[in-house]
């Protein structure tokens, strides 16, 4: 499971500005194990030696990535755990990834599948593809969502919200 992305090199001891594709990341301490694909596809395993989550930056330490040079390398690189390592979830939390290729209902409709899940400044957004693969643009929020059932893998959508939205 991906749980963040290398960025650019921090200083020259071998720190790297780090993205994390959601909170799992921040979560782990020192002597946690991870492992980076790099862009070449290769696999690298390394512990963290230490970890600094401000706000939305992240920096990271490895252990065995002491300079810049060595940080630079690993830039562009996906870390990724398993998943025994995630969080375990409370009842009505899920995880992004597990929403792709959920089937979606407009009012009972059929609409189309989770294509992906997009980013956004106020809410993420389900982008859906019909079957023809046209684009539907559904918003993230318990507004527009009536029920997420991820063993059904249907997400019902509220009835009006796309006539509301011009869609």
């Amino acid at each position: 499971m991906v749980i963040g992305e290398v960025g650019r090199a921090h200083g020259v001891h071998g720190a790297l500005r780090v993205r994390p594709t959601g909170a799992t990341l921040a979560t782990l301490g020192a002597g946690d194990v991870l492992t980076l694909v790099t862009a070449a596809g290769g696999r690298v395993e390394r512990a963290i030696a230490s970890i600094d989550a401000r706000g939305d930056a992240l920096t990271l330490r490895l252990e065995g990535v002491e300079d810049r040079t060595a940080a630079e390398a690993l830039r562009g690189a996906f870390i990724v755990v398993p998943e025994t390592a995630l969080p375990a979830l409370a009842g009505d939390e899920f995880y992004v990834r597990d929403m792709i290729g959920c089937d979606v209902r407009v009012g009972g409709r059929p609409a189309g599948r989770v294509a992906d899940v997009l980013p956004g400044a106020a809410n993420d957004v389900l982008d859906v593809r019909d079957a023809a693969g046209r684009p539907l643009l559904v918003p993230f929020t318990r507004d527009a969502l009536t029920r997420v059932d991820l063993d059904a893998r249907v997400i019902d959508v509220r009835d009006g919200l796309l006539d509301e939205a011009g869609g």
